[in-house]
């Protein structure tokens, strides 16, 4: 098993896609087209459980069209 660290930028929210593959964060197990936002401080660190390909958006929330779309995956903010 693997763990990744990234960095963020101030004002920006990571939000990481599962594009092939399955990885953890913060305790939760997410699979091929899943997606998770979070903090910085929850989403630090991820653990890939098998060759995994993951896309990092930062999104700025603030932004008007941010939640303006259908959103797939764990939404905790």
């Amino acid at each position: 098993m693997s763990v990744y660290k990234y960095i963020c930028f101030d004002g920006y929210t990571p939000w990481l896609y599962v594009m092939g593959g399955e990885f953890s964060a913060r305790g939760k197990s997410l699979h091929k087209g899943d997606a998770i936002s979070g903090s910085v401080e929850e989403l630090t660190t991820i653990q890939m459980t098998k060759d995994t390909t993951v896309v990092l958006f930062l999104v700025d929330l603030e932004a008007p069209m941010t939640l303006a779309d259908n959103f797939r995956g764990v939404k905790s903010f």
